[in-house]
């Protein structure tokens, strides 16, 4: 891993080896286990088996303010918040999601596998700017060239 200066300490991110060694495989960690995001994955495989080529695991984190995100330390890594994902489909149905009623785990689990659609665009476009110099480090715009735009065809592309 690089680092530079500028006006802020700026770690700059790389695909290697240690960071991506289940990337060609679609054996896909989930971390803690989520049996709801485990059914998505499931489901995803299931239409298409290459579409987690390029990620590492799935990170549940309940800590930030976005239904997902990427991170720039390792992009092979999606990270989903469950809880904004539970709360997004409350506000949208007006009820409280039940674990045993089916029609909310199923609505719940088209909501994750959206966020994790969204997600793996992010790490495509980082998988691309990655192969443009594959050994430098890339930071922020450099690694994300893209953006949400890139997320988004991405998400469109494959529904």
């Amino acid at each position: 891993m690089k680092i530079i200066t500028s006006s802020k300490w700026k770690k700059l991110s790389q695909f290697t080896e240690e960071n991506t060694t289940n990337t060609d495989s679609p054996s896909i960690i989930i971390e803690p286990f989520e049996p709801l995001v485990q059914e998505a994955v499931d489901d995803i495989k299931t239409s298409d088996p290459n579409f987690f080529r390029g990620v590492n695991k799935i990170k549940i984190d309940m800590g930030f303010g976005q239904f997902g995100s990427v991170s720039s330390e390792n992009p092979a890594d999606i990270n989903i918040n469950i809880e904004r994902i539970k709360n997004e489909f409350q506000n949208r149905t007006n009820q409280s999601f039940d674990y045993n009623n089916i029609e909310h785990k199923n609505i719940l689990k088209e909501c994750i596998k959206e966020t994790i659609f969204h997600e793996k665009g992010h790490t495509e476009d980082a998988w691309q700017a990655h192969s443009a110099d594959p050994s430098a480090g890339l930071a922020g715009e450099n690694l994300f060239p893209g953006g949400e735009q890139a997320a988004e065809s991405f998400v469109r592309k494959i529904q």
